[in-house]
C-alpha cells in the first residue's frame, strides 16, 4: 500500500483572516480590484498570486461576474467556511436579484471613489443590540458612513443603509423609502435615539445619472424625515443587466 503524502499546513497571516473571516463573510463575494484595494496593493499581479494560492489550497472559488464585465468574483468554499466555523451559506454563489444586491454593497463600499465600512450582520449586533429587532430586515445593509460637519469642526458619523437598486420601478424604490422611513419612525429606540439625532440616513445605489437624477427630483419635491443620497455606480448595470435578462419578466 503506497502511502499518500501529506497535505501540506495552511498558513494564513493576519491579512488572509481578515478576509477570510470579516471581509468575505460581510460582502459574500468580492473582486481582484476590491482585494487590490483591501490589501492596498500598487499592483494587481500581487492580487492574482494570492488568489491562485488561495484556490490551491481550497479556500477560494472563483466564477464570472456575468454578462460581458469580464469580471470574476471570488467567494468561499465549503473547506474554508468549515475551517473558520462560519455560516455554510457563504459558500453557496449568490444568484439574480440577491447578486445584484451583494456586488452593489461591494462596489459601494469599495470600488468607488472612497470606501465605507460596512457592518455584518454581527457587527452590528454586537455594536448597537439595542437597534435590533425582528420586526426589520435581518442588519447586513448597513454601513457606517463620515462626513465631516463644518459647523461642528469635526467627522459627523451616522448609520447607512444601502438599498440597491436591482431595477425595480421608480414608483417601487420610492415607495420601499417610505416602508423604511416609517418602520424606524415608528420604533424605540431609532426614533428617538437615531432618526430624530440626525444619526441615521438612507443611501441609493443605482446604476446611471438620469435616475439618479429622477431620484433626486422626487424625493426634493417632498420634504422627508431621513435624508437619502443617491450614488451611481455604473459597474452595477452590466450585473443587473445579465439578472434581468435571466430572470422572468414580473411587475412591481
Amino acid at each position: 500500500m503506497v502511502d499518500q503524502p501529506t497535505p501540506k499546513p495552511i498558513r494564513l497571516n493576519e491579512r488572509d483572516l481578515d478576509v477570510f473571516t470579516k471581509h468575505l463573510p460581510c460582502f459574500r463575494i468580492t473582486t481582484n480590484e476590491a482585494l487590490r484595494r483591501l490589501f492596498q496593493a500598487s499592483s494587481v499581479n500581487v492580487v492574482n498570486k494570492w488568489v491562485s494560492r488561495r484556490r490551491e489550497q481550497g479556500l477560494l472559488t472563483t466564477s464570472p461576474l456575468g454578462g460581458s464585465s469580464g469580471v470574476d468574483c471570488h467567494r468561499l468554499t465549503d473547506l474554508a467556511v468549515s475551517r473558520f466555523g462560519l455560516d455554510p451559506g457563504l459558500s453557496k454563489p449568490p444568484r439574480g436579484q440577491t447578486l445584484v444586491r451583494v456586488y452593489g454593497m461591494l462596489s459601494f463600499c469599495w470600488l468607488g471613489p472612497r470606501p465605507y465600512r460596512k457592518l455584518s450582520r454581527e457587527e452590528f449586533k454586537r455594536r448597537f443590540p439595542e437597534l435590533v429587532n425582528r420586526k426589520l430586515e435581518e442588519p447586513h445593509y448597513y454601513y457606517i458612513d463620515e462626513e465631516y460637519d463644518s459647523s461642528k469642526y469635526g467627522v459627523k458619523k451616522r448609520i447607512g443603509y444601502l438599498y440597491i437598486d436591482d431595477g425595480k420601478s421608480m414608483r417601487a424604490i420610492l415607495k420601499r423609502l417610505r416602508d423604511l422611513m416609517s418602520q424606524r419612525l415608528m420604533l424605540w429606540p431609532w426614533k428617538p435615539l437615531v432618526v430624530e439625532r440626525d444619526r441615521f440616513l438612507i443611501t441609493v445605489v443605482t446604476t446611471d445619472d438620469r435616475k439618479k437624477w429622477q431620484l433626486d427630483m422626487e424625493l426634493q419635491a417632498q420634504p422627508r424625515p431621513v435624508p437619502v443620497r443617491v450614488e451611481v455606480r455604473e459597474d452595477l448595470e452590466l450585473v443587473l443587466s445579465e439578472a434581468s435578462r435571466r430572470a422572468p419578466k414580473r411587475q412591481d
